[in-house]
């Protein structure tokens, strides 16, 4: 077996391609990518990277299973039973025994708490989806509440609609379109293993997740529009993906007050995503059953600086670096650089 580390990079030639360095499937070794205008000589652009060695971020990602937890890969062929990687919690499936811990506590908190949370954020799109010099651009805007029954979370609320026509990249007119009310969206308790699944994994399971007839109000009008069908899918990833983002970083029930705002609880969603300085997880919540732990130890390891969740972009500058051009500047270098990996020390080390 093979440690190996994985970092993604898009470069279609579109202005707005990027890349990222992540750790959400598993961590295996502190990476670092720095970009440049020029060779390495040049101007650097951006830079995101590890600031802990691989032996001390190990040591606090094992603390969480314990250290015979199957989310610790080792290699029983070598000298020293080496561990190859550490599996984070996104990677376990709806029907596995995820050996991080649950959210059952925090969910049954904001419960008794009586905690009602906006959910709001807007997605738009073109159509045609190539766009061009003349396009319609659609904008879809939810406006939900999230609570909790003890541990099922429901959103309910609507959807509104704005329509403006796009010629020469200038707005020449806007106009309302309809709305659809009763666009709930509920994530079961019913069954623990595929809740953990949607909330670790920010994915959308049909075993526990249920869409309300708003939903399809709104698929049927994405057809009748002619906009591709893979809008709706993006508009419910959008819903799970901030109320999941929220309970992840602990922002759900936060009484953390940002300087001069209002406690986390009680702003919209799309303010999370704004707040400078950025705060999430041990930042916002005394309780660590009231985040994604796995999450904390990546994201303060990196000062945000790598995907830690699936949404992790959502959060202040994010862990993006982009890959063709930077605030008006060419990127012609990128350069990544791999540090010593888990297994470079023996496993007594980290266990």
């Amino acid at each position: 077996m093979t440690p190996f580390q994985s970092f993604e990079l898009t470069q279609m030639g579109g202005n707005g391609d990027q890349g990222n360095l992540t750790a959400i499937n598993y961590f295996t070794a502190p990476m670092s990518i720095q970009s440049y205008h020029g060779d390495t000589g040049g101007k650097l652009l951006q830079k995101t990277a590890f600031a802990k060695s691989a032996v001390d971020i190990g040591k606090e990602i094992v603390a969480l299973t314990g250290s015979t937890s199957p989310s610790i890969v080792k290699d029983k062929d070598k000298d020293g039973d080496k561990i190859i990687r550490l599996i984070g919690p996104s990677s376990y499936g709806p029907t596995d025994d995820n050996p991080y811990p649950t959210f059952e506590a925090y969910l049954k908190a904001i419960a008794a708490a009586n905690q009602a949370t906006k959910i709001q954020n807007i997605n738009a799109f073109k159509k045609p989806p190539t766009g061009g010099d003349e396009y319609d651009l659609y904008s879809f805007m939810l406006d939900l509440t999230a609570t909790v029954d003890d541990k099922t979370a429901q959103l309910t609320g609507n959807i509104t609609t704005t329509i403006a026509q796009i010629k020469d990249q200038k707005r020449e007119s806007s106009k309302s379109g309809p709305t659809f009310d009763n666009a709930t969206v509920t994530i079961s308790a019913s069954d623990q293993n595929a809740q953990n699944f949607v909330i670790y994994g920010q994915a959308i399971n049909s075993k526990v997740v249920t869409f309300g007839p708003g939903w399809k109000s709104l698929g049927t009008y994405i057809q009748e529009v002619g906009l591709e069908e893979s809008v709706l899918q993006t508009l419910q990833n959008l819903a799970i993906g901030e109320i999941t983002s929220g309970l992840l970083m602990g922002f759900v029930n936060s009484s953390y007050v940002p300087s001069g705002s209002t406690p986390l609880k009680d702003m919209p969603s799309e303010k999370w995503w704004t707040l400078n300085p950025v705060v999430a997880f041990s930042d916002v919540q005394n309780n660590p059953n009231y985040y994604n732990q796995y999450a904390n130890v990546i994201y303060k390891a990196s000062n945000n600086g790598c995907y830690s969740i699936p949404y992790s972009d959502r959060l202040g500058r994010g862990p993006l670096v982009n890959s063709v051009q930077y605030n008006g500047e060419t990127v012609d270098t990128w350069v990544v650089t791999l540090e010593a990996p888990v297994s470079a020390s023996p496993a007594a080390d980290i266990i």
